[in-house]
């Protein structure tokens, strides 16, 4: 028996649900994310598998980004909002290369976004192994667009910043 190694959408599903689960407020040590990912384990929050898929390391080095900190004065302050599901109506020409003014439905998930200043930041965590910011904006942007367009409607907010925080080049991209 072979034993395969879990593949990228299963690592970033695991690091999406800590990310999710993590208090970016109590978060102010290494050892403070240590602690949560422990408690997250033992109130059965995640699946041990996978828990182990994610570095507590990786995380930290997040954490101690601008990014980050803007997002724990949020969280202090209870403006940080976490996996925001959305469902909108686009028309169809916007989608693709059609003429019609039907509506297609785009749904979706927004990882994270906060409130600064009476206007939103929209973050989105990627895994993918690539070591072009570049890719990433290419591959993502029009996915960002319709979250900001979604997170305007749903709050009424204008969209001040888009940013792509990519675990793997451990970098925060502006879009």
């Amino acid at each position: 028996g072979r034993i395969s190694r879990p593949g990228g959408a299963v690592r970033g599903t695991a690091y999406h649900r800590a990310l999710e689960l993590l208090s970016f407020k109590d978060a102010v040590s290494f050892g403070d994310l240590k602690a949560q990912l422990d408690a997250i384990k033992a109130q059965g929050l995640m699946a041990e598998e996978a828990l182990r898929l994610v570095q507590p390391g990786v995380l930290w080095k997040f954490f101690q980004t601008p990014l980050a900190e803007r997002m724990r004065r949020a969280d202090e302050e209870g403006r940080l909002y976490k996996e925001q599901q959305f469902v909108m109506g686009v028309p169809a020409r916007e989608v693709g290369p059609v003429d019609s003014g039907e509506l297609v439905v785009i749904q979706g998930i927004i990882d994270a976004y906060f409130e600064e200043d009476g206007e939103l930041v929209l973050v989105d965590y990627k895994t993918d192994k690539t070591r072009s910011s570049r890719i990433l904006l290419e591959h993502y942007k029009r996915q960002l667009d319709y979250y900001e367009r979604a997170l305007s409607q749903m709050t009424g907010k204008k969209v001040r910043e888009k940013w792509i925080y990519s675990l793997t080049l451990q970098r925060a991209i502006p879009c």
